[in-house]
């Protein structure tokens, strides 16, 4: 697993994120486009941008975007979140 996580992990280093989590947080809109993100492409990257960190910790964002899209959280680096749906 841990070969697989670090597969992932440098895959992630070339794509670019396809979503910005902003002030408005995690709304539904936002995880219906992440899921058809995920379905399309399986791993994706998603920015989370300074206004979302004011109102929750960017590890907390990460984990809830994961658990609602049921993906699994490859990494938070920076303010980054890595996604991979198997």
């Amino acid at each position: 697993m841990n070969q697989n996580i670090f597969e992932l992990k440098r895959k992630a280093t070339h794509i670019s994120p396809c979503l910005n989590i902003g002030k408005s947080g995690i709304t539904d809109p936002l995880i219906d486009e992440l899921r058809k993100q995920l379905k399309r492409n399986r791993l994706v990257k998603v920015k989370i941008l300074k206004t979302a960190i004011d109102e929750m910790d960017r590890n907390d964002i990460a984990k809830e975007i994961s658990m609602r899209t049921r993906s699994l959280l490859v990494e938070v680096k920076g303010n980054s979140a890595v996604l991979y749906l198997k």
